[in-house]
C-alpha cells in the first residue's frame, strides 16, 4: 500500500524526529511505502482577523493539494472529523484503501488548521481527539496509529 502524509511546517524536535523515523521504518518493513512530505508553513503574525486566517490556510492548502495524487483517498486530520477507536479506524482505512489498490493520502494542517479547499477534497475528516495537538506531534500519532492498523 501506498501511504503518503503532508504536512504543513518541519518537525524541528528531535525526539518528534526520532519517533517519525522510529514509526516509519515499521511501516515500511511491512511491505508498505511511505512518503511523509513537508510543506513550507505561510507566515501568521500575531492578531490576523480571521479573513487574515483564512488566507493563511488556503496559502499553505495551495501547497498541499499540489502533493495528492489524482487518484489518492484523502483523509484529512480534523477537530471536528469523525472520532473512532483503532479497530473502527482500520476498518474504514482498509473500505477507503480499497485493500491496497489505491494510495491513501493524510494531510495535517499547520497551527490555524487546514484551508477550505483541502476539506473539500477530503474523503473523510478523521479526528483523534477533541483536544487540540501540536501539529508536529499529530504526525507522530498518525504514524503509530498506522503501525497498529497495517
Amino acid at each position: 500500500m501506498n501511504i503518503t502524509v503532508v504536512a504543513v511546517g518541519k518537525v524541528r524536535e528531535r525526539a518528534l524526529g526520532d519517533a517519525l523515523e522510529r514509526y516509519g521504518t515499521d511501516i515500511l518493513r511491512r511491505g508498505h511505502r511511505l512518503s511523509v512530505l513537508e510543506v513550507p508553513d505561510e507566515p501568521a503574525p500575531e492578531g490576523l482577523n480571521a479573513q487574515g486566517e483564512e488566507a493563511v490556510r488556503e496559502a499553505e492548502a495551495v501547497r498541499m493539494l499540489k502533493q495528492i495524487p489524482l487518484e489518492a483517498v484523502v483523509i484529512t486530520l480534523e477537530i471536528g472529523g469523525t472520532l473512532c477507536n483503532t479497530d473502527q479506524f482500520r476498518c474504514r482505512f482498509q473500505a477507503l484503501s480499497e485493500k491496497g489498490r489505491r494510495p491513501v493520502c493524510f494531510l495535517i494542517g499547520g497551527s490555524l488548521g487546514l484551508g477550505k479547499s483541502v476539506r473539500a477534497r477530503s474523503d473523510w475528516a478523521l479526528s483523534f481527539s477533541p483536544m487540540t495537538f501540536p501539529h508536529q506531534l499529530m504526525r507522530v500519532i498518525l504514524l503509530e496509529q498506522l503501525n497498529r492498523i497495517v
